[in-house]
């Protein structure tokens, strides 16, 4: 249940860094 837990926290994480390099990127376009 814990490793579940972590996993989809990290899951989590990578996706809002994606989206926000993602904002970042079309800013400087």
């Amino acid at each position: 249940m814990y490793l579940v837990h972590n996993i989809n926290s990290t899951i989590l994480g990578v996706g809002e860094r994606l989206v926000l390099i993602r904002h970042i990127f079309f800013t400087l376009i």
